[in-house]
């Protein structure tokens, strides 16, 4: 199926409010009880790039998992470089 305008914003829109829903679903309260800067976390264009909480810091250790892709790769790595007696570079 082609990646057209019209699906590519359908998904996102979906993704958007799954997130948004989310969100107000852990804190407890409706929307319009949000503070003004929570609300700008909460729009359209920022929760389609990030979850609403999600820092923007790329090696954050508070809200990014500290078992992210790198650090996968490095222990992956580290595995099979033991498993086949290989020294560690």
């Amino acid at each position: 199926m082609r990646r057209t305008r019209p699906r590519r914003r359908f998904h996102t829109d979906r993704i958007v409010l799954a997130r948004r829903a989310r969100y107000l679903r852990v804190v407890g309260c409706g929307p319009d009880r949000l503070d003004p800067a929570i609300r700008r976390r909460l729009s359209h264009g920022a929760l389609a790039n990030t979850t609403p909480w999600d820092c923007g810091t790329a090696a954050c250790g508070i809200c990014r998992d500290p078992t992210t892709a790198g650090q996968r790769r490095r222990r992956a790595e580290r595995s099979w470089r033991d498993d086949w007696g290989m020294e560690r570079w």
